[in-house]
């Protein structure tokens, strides 16, 4: 039996290598079930999480899951990703830019206001952010963490954002409410 997560897969195991459908089973994504009962046990504890990152359990945790490619992406970066996507690719880098900047602004407001709170920042993986290593030294309760994976945060925190994430799907199935944060107009063919 093999087991198919998604149609298109259900599609190409049956028309392309002729598996008999009676032994394709179609499913979702296996992934999001560990983030229902009783498969989220899985994960660290929020406890065990926050003794781990050394956050204060009494705090109210807020994960911001940055869609952003980072801020200093180099040009043979930016040129490749327009080659694979179009030279439209580099508005998409501006505005992603430009949203970072203005959510980042709202962060240091944020942490400036409420030290009852940590802002968990888990940058886009393997994009660090300078604008948000500086916030970071100056907060101590707004944190750069890229360690656990995004589901593991979702489980332990309050409040979950994002931007442009499949972030969204994941907190949907923990049942968490997630914001979209999206602060500059969005343009056509976004």
């Amino acid at each position: 039996v093999h087991i198919s997560w998604g149609k298109q897969n259900y599609k190409r195991l049956h028309d392309v290598a002729h598996l008999d459908p009676r032994k394709i089973m179609l499913t979702g994504h296996v992934g999001m079930d560990f983030l229902r009962e009783p498969l989220n046990r899985y994960y660290l504890s929020r406890s065990e999480l926050l003794k781990k990152y050394n956050i204060e359990e009494s705090k109210k945790i807020v994960l911001f899951a940055s869609p952003y490619y980072g801020d200093s992406l180099s040009e043979d970066y930016i040129s490749g990703m327009c080659e694979r996507f179009g030279e439209d690719w580099i508005q998409y880098y501006d505005f992603m830019l430009g949203s970072q900047k203005v959510v980042l602004e709202w962060f240091d407001e944020v942490c400036s206001q409420d030290e009852n709170l940590v802002i968990v920042y888990r940058p886009h993986p393997g994009h660090p952010s300078k604008i948000a290593e500086q916030l970071e030294e100056k907060h101590s309760n707004f944190r750069i963490i890229s360690s656990e994976s995004v589901k593991q945060w979702i489980l332990a925190c309050d409040r979950v954002y994002t931007g442009n994430s499949t972030v969204v799907v994941e907190a949907y199935f923990a049942n968490k409410d997630c914001q979209l944060l999206f602060p500059l107009e969005i343009t056509d063919g976004f």
